[in-house]
């Protein structure tokens, strides 16, 4: 490999350094001069380098592993990983707070990490938006640096410390408690220790805020495979609003079964969950917006 690549006469009498050469050329660019890895040191690359030997290893072992062994493998790889991650986070942090992205010729560090790593723009915020929160949080970066939390469990802590700007100046008190929590429970049962916490706090620090329930309305919606899960807080008067109006459209498919022939009418037993008859409300209201599209655009509020 190393005297073809050097330049070593191929088989028909072509020379492969030259050929190399002439595509550099067409491409109008220089490999030494536009060699992106240019930019580091000689650490740097020996160990990315020894890093891509290690993983072509590993990945040769996990392919003639049995079940249990890839079982043991995945878990003995999921703080590996999520240490990786976190000095990917780290380096990601840099180039944006020291503005390296420039010298690829991005603009800004969102559309370069967007562009380095294929993702959207709004996925990209969100990798910055970890980077930058870790940078302020020590202990949660020393546990993510550890292998202790992944980077959803990095994503609950920013999205609920900075939903109010007293909630992280407050945290440090209760930061070690929190971070040995957060490496015991999924990111789920995070959020609702968190969320508990956070109500504390915003009660202490706002007592009186007569629009403290309207600034925390929220409605989350997220694909789950083939399903969405549809989740939210609503302020008093708008989720009684609303609950009324999904009341009125069960009973009214409720009706559309009823035999009303003779009196009483007949109906017959529905066994259908409420959880169930409210989604398929749901869907019912957003069928009817979908049909009623020209009016929507008109006066979307007054059609609703």
């Amino acid at each position: 490999v190393g005297g073809h690549g050097a330049g070593a006469d191929d088989a028909d009498g072509t020379h492969a350094g030259s050929e190399d050469a002439g595509w550099g050329e067409r491409l109008g660019m220089s490999q030494a001069s536009e060699d992106p890895d240019r930019f580091l040191g000689f650490d740097a690359l020996a160990l990315l380098n020894e890093l891509e030997l290690l993983n072509g290893r590993l990945s040769a072992v996990v392919a003639t592993a049995d079940a249990h062994g890839s079982r043991r493998l995945a878990e003995r790889l999921t703080p590996l990983l999520r240490t990786l991650e976190a000095t990917y986070d780290r380096a990601i942090g840099q180039a944006a707070a020291g503005g390296g992205f420039a010298s690829s010729g991005h603009g800004s560090a969102r559309t370069w990490l967007a562009d380095a790593t294929n993702v959207t723009r709004t996925a990209a915020g969100g990798v910055l938006a970890d980077a930058e929160f870790l940078d302020r949080q020590p202990e949660i970066s020393a546990a993510r640096d550890a292998g202790g939390m992944s980077w959803q469990h990095v994503a609950v802590f920013r999205k609920t410390l900075t939903a109010q700007p007293w909630r992280e100046a407050r945290f440090p008190t209760v930061a070690d408690f929190f971070v040995t929590v957060a490496q015991g429970v999924d990111p789920n049962e995070l959020r609702r220790h968190l969320q508990g916490w956070a109500q504390a706090v915003d009660d202490q620090e706002a007592p009186d805020r007569p629009d403290a329930p309207f600034t925390e309305r929220a409605l989350h919606l997220r694909q789950v495979g083939e399903l969405w899960d549809v989740r939210g807080t609503l302020p008093m008067l708008e989720g009684a609003t609303l609950a009324g109006v999904l009341d009125e459209v069960i009973a009214a498919a409720r009706r559309k079964a009823c035999v009303c022939g003779t009196d009483p009418c007949s109906c017959p037993k529905d066994s259908t969950p409420r959880a169930t008859k409210r989604a398929d409300a749901l869907t019912a209201l957003a069928n009817w917006a979908t049909a009623h599209r020209t009016c929507l655009r008109d006066d979307p509020l007054l059609s609703a």
